[in-house]
């Protein structure tokens, strides 16, 4: 399919400028040459890792990143100051070099003069030594531009790493092309000097330098082959999830967090994250927004969600799940836990609900009591369940309280209240879903990234308070 890059406004990247460069490469001159190609392969390395190296240090990113900013600030200022700057005057010192071996050549060929002939052979030799010396140092400069694009793409940003791939690829074909370079040159020299000697010796080097880079291609191009075979996976298995959800069961809340635990786990082993993962990973990996991506749909986040006219006033719209569409938009009004349960709640929709209904939700966070669709009420139980799984709530209560459960009882003699007066169970669930203990540094519903209030029905949920 041809794309239409004036209606999109796209530049011509290949600009006259450029078209003119690539006529002259292929216009059957000797200049510019081989080893000027293999430059510009390098000039290209260069400026795909600036780029990705720009990105990386991006403020956006810095969180993700910033441990690794001092290494590519390094590598950029290298490349910025001395790499790119070198390949750009090595590009020109080829052409120049090899400009004077043809010259002297066709003088050589064109005189009959077997004295002169020799006479002009000395100065192709000459001149030689220069068109060998800098195919030498462009591929020198280009093993070190290979080595720092392993780093990047190591380092670097993980969704640019396909920049990354290509600059080392860009890069380790320099030094491919300057050995060829070097190889053909030295076949055109006398073999028994001292310099073609040294020469022959720095080629083999050079090679296996080249071998071993080609190796470290190999390695990056099968990471990333193997998270592609990996995604797939993962993709089957949450797909045969949802695929085999029987709907006249999804009236049972234990079928519900069946379903979210299969989920759970499939996340977890494609994280390949162990069952003694700590619960403060587990959480981490628990993201609705990744397995919504895996089903194939959107995810967008807006002020401009829209609202809904509820109880005499319009309220907005906390969260969107168009089937049909394969969307889902969360309103950027609401504070982060109830963006994350709504989500949670949309991902049980496309879970559960696949027919092509329009879902559209008021503020979540757990606590809800849903009286108008029985599939809303499933889609909170399916948040909640996928949010706080119930091993892992149970784990660090027990972790953090010393206890399999908390009585009133207990809670009345901790808050110093008489045994005789009422408290409601909520109240109690309440403060230990809130409450931060000295050895932790927040509490259980922070630990989980939920609201106190859907930790607190959670926990009595579970007979972790019980009255």
């Amino acid at each position: 399919m041809k794309i239409d890059t004036e209606s999109l406004n796209i530049p011509d990247y290949l600009s006259e400028e450029t078209r003119i460069l690539l006529e002259k490469f292929g216009k059957g001159s000797h200049k510019p040459g081989s080893g000027s190609a293999a430059a510009f392969s390098g000039m290209i390395s260069a400026k795909l890792l600036l780029t990705v190296i720009s990105l990386t240090l991006d403020n956006k990113r810095r969180e993700k990143y910033q441990v690794n900013w001092p290494e590519l600030t390094e590598i950029k200022d290298n490349i910025e100051s001395i790499i790119f700057p070198k390949l750009c005057e090595l590009f020109q010192d080829d052409c120049e070099a090899f400009n004077l071996v043809v010259n002297e050549r066709e003088k050589r060929d064109e005189t009959k003069d077997e004295i002169e002939k020799a006479i002009i052979q000395k100065k192709v030799d000459i001149y030689m030594v220069d068109a060998i010396a800098i195919p030498f140092e462009i591929g020198n400069i280009c093993t070190e531009l290979a080595k720092y694009a392993v780093q990047v793409f190591d380092l670097g940003w993980r969704a640019v790493r396909g920049d990354s791939g290509v600059a080392l690829e860009k890069a380790i074909a320099a030094i491919g092309g300057s050995t060829f370079v070097i190889t053909l040159n030295l076949n055109h020299t006398s073999t028994l000097t001292k310099f073609s000697a040294n020469s022959r010796m720095e080629l083999g080097r050079m090679e296996a330098v080249f071998k071993n880079l080609k190796k470290e291609l190999d390695v990056r191009h099968n990471i990333l082959k193997k998270e592609l075979l990996e995604k797939v996976k993962l993709q089957k298995s949450i797909a045969k999830v949802r695929d085999n959800i029987i709907a006249n069961r999804l009236t049972e809340n234990d079928y519900i967090q069946d379903i979210t635990r299969n989920i759970q786990i499939t996340l977890w082993k494609n994280s390949n994250l162990s069952s003694k993962g700590t619960v403060f990973q587990k959480v981490n990996i628990l993201s609705a927004k990744k397995v919504l991506k895996i089903l194939g749909y959107n995810v967008a986040y807006s002020y401009n969600v829209g609202s809904e006219y509820q109880s005499n006033k319009y309220k907005e719209i906390a969260g969107v799940c168009d089937n049909e569409n394969k969307l889902v938009a969360i309103s950027s009004h609401y504070e982060e836990v109830i963006q994350r349960f709504t989500l949670a709640h949309e991902l049980g929709h496309a879970i559960m609900h696949r027919e092509n209904t329009l879902f559209r939700d008021l503020p979540l966070d757990g606590s809800e009591i849903t009286k108008r669709d029985i599939r809303e009420t499933q889609a909170n139980k399916f948040a909640a369940f996928f949010l706080m799984p119930r091993k892992l709530v149970i784990e660090e209560f027990i972790n953090r309280y010393n206890t399999p459960n908390i009585t009133s009882t207990m809670y009345k003699i901790e808050m110093n209240i008489s045994q005789h007066q009422m408290i409601k169970s909520r109240v109690i669930s309440k403060h230990y879903a809130s409450m931060i203990l000295e050895e932790f540094n927040n509490s259980i519903a922070s630990t989980f990234k939920v609201s106190i209030e859907a930790m607190a029905i959670r926990l009595e949920e579970l007979k972790l308070i019980v009255q």
